[in-house]
């Protein structure tokens, strides 16, 4: 299996790793960009002093409920000595294997980078070069850069406390009451593409055919929940996923933009069906109609 790259600091700037490469000695074509994605249950951080960046620069700390946005590249063989290198890996950095999520609920396996644990202080101020940096690089790729500001100012913008819910789970059907503790802030109607099957007593969420031409939706609810670590700690338990990249897991939790009857998109959670499918589809892509036929 093929392993790709995640960026979510400087290595987002091109510019700036074309000139570190020329510095020290390495060709400038070792990344390719693939797509945007998300780092789950991670959030920004400035936990470790660099010398050469005058400053604070970024980690990224674990979690539940929260993202940090980025890149994922092809890297070429050579690259991964370019990358543990400027990352000072393994004494300052250490790469970990881990899996980046698209706003499309698909997985990828990915390698980033983490400060090593016993190297963390609580805070470090950046460098305001080294977060011009990072925000151009997240603006060339059309991120924006709100989270990386609102971590150099130690506040906390990488919560994701949006779901959508095409189920068992929306207003109205039997395990709604099951969100009650959370908080409950925002219900509304909203879809998704994607497909719905049939599983008996609740549905299925898979990924839409991307060879077919015509649109395939998802009807559901938009909820915003409050006390994210532990919505997302219970509904995990309810779906039955434990741990990014498990082939054996029943559903998976993963990212889908969202898009309400007035036109705005929204990422959110959802939960995907990860077993092979034999089932009856759900033509109108709405569990609730169909439930009640």
């Amino acid at each position: 299996m093929e392993r790709y790259y995640f960026a979510y600091g400087s290595n987002l700037n091109i510019a700036d790793w074309h000139r570190w490469c020329s510095w020290c000695g390495y060709a400038k074509d070792l990344l390719k960009p693939i797509s945007t994605g998300y780092l789950p249950d991670r959030t920004l951080a400035f936990s470790l002093h660099s010398e050469s960046r005058f400053g604070g620069v970024l980690d990224v700390v674990p979690k539940l409920g929260h993202t940090v946005s980025g890149v994922i590249y092809k890297v070429k063989e050579s690259g991964w000595q370019a990358l543990d290198a400027k990352e000072g890996a393994p004494n300052w950095y250490r790469r970990f294997d881990t899996y980046a999520l698209t706003s499309d609920a698909k997985e990828v396996a990915v390698s980033t980078y983490e400060v090593r644990p016993n190297l963390r202080s609580p805070f470090v101020p950046p460098h305001s070069d080294y977060l011009e940096i990072v925000s151009q690089g997240l603006r060339s790729y059309g991120l924006d850069d709100l989270a990386l500001n609102a971590t150099a100012n130690q506040q906390n913008l990488n919560s994701l406390n949006h779901f959508f819910f095409y189920g068992t789970l929306m207003t109205g059907q039997i395990r709604h009451k099951l969100l009650k503790p959370f908080s409950i802030k925002l219900i509304k109607d909203a879809k998704t593409y994607g497909k719905l099957i049939d599983l008996g007593s609740y549905p299925g969420f898979l990924l839409r055919d991307q060879d077919k031409e015509r649109e395939q939706w998802v009807y559901g609810e938009l909820v915003e929940l409050g006390n994210i670590e532990q919505a997302v700690t219970e509904l995990d338990q309810v779906e039955g996923f434990s741990f990014f990249g498990d082939p054996d897991l029943l559903y998976r939790r993963a990212l889908t933009n969202v898009y309400l009857d007035d036109g705005v998109q929204k990422l959110a959670w959802i939960y995907v069906y990860n077993q092979p499918s034999s089932e009856r589809l759900i033509l109108s892509g709405n569990w609730r109609e169909f439930s009640k036929l």
